[in-house]
């Protein structure tokens, strides 16, 4: 089963999770992770330290949180620590588990999963443990329906900004003033952390 690196949680089994802290994957310093889906609730989360973007996967119009430039790691992995790990965005406190919109994944390739009962069960089934939530799954569908909307709202005000790994992104440049529009563009200060 490893190697498929993320899959959906439902088809991964029984795992157990035991800790980051013996493992030399190094996950956070690897660039494959670039961007993380994002609903409206997860902008107060991020927006200090993250660029927020608008970007269309496939035929949808979504949000992400900007990671890395598709080349490095984390822009706050230094020196083999997270340097915001008391503020590290939702993506980061379920890992191993990965929202991904109306989905969720599970990283098989983290070193410490397990199915020998060793640490914390994480999922059985189709079930995952509650500890490893974050408050953002409550309630999940709903709050996707409410970033969906607000998406409508906006899409037509949006403008290219930059391309990420072959992907365009997006800001907004419309007249709406709300929280998450504040938020979003005091966010495109990360702009300049991304070398391109």
């Amino acid at each position: 089963m490893r190697g498929s690196v993320f899959i959906n949680i439902k088809k991964a089994g029984t795992q157990y999770f035991t800790s980051c802290d013996e493992c030399s994957k190094d996950c956070c310093s690897a660039p494959k992770v670039i961007f993380a889906p994002l609903i409206l609730e997860d902008f107060e989360h991020v927006y200090e330290n993250f660029l927020i973007q608008f970007a269309y996967i496939g035929e949808e119009l979504r949000i992400l949180m900007v990671i890395n430039d598709g080349s490095s790691s984390c822009v706050y992995y230094v020196n083999n620590r997270c340097q915001i790990y008391e503020q590290r965005p939702p993506a980061c406190r379920m890992f191993p588990i990965s929202p991904y919109f109306d989905q969720f994944f599970i990283n098989m390739d983290c070193e410490a999963l397990n199915t020998k009962k060793q640490g914390e069960l994480i999922c059985k089934e189709d079930m995952f443990n509650e500890k490893f939530f974050h408050p953002r799954v409550d309630n999940f569908i709903e709050k996707l329906d409410k970033t969906k909307n607000f998406l409508n709202t906006i899409e037509n005000s949006l403008v290219p900004s930059i391309v990420i790994a072959g992907l365009q992104l997006y800001n907004y440049n419309g007249d709406l003033e709300n929280t998450h529009i504040n938020m979003h563009k005091k966010s495109l200060k990360h702009i300049k952390t991304f070398s391109f």
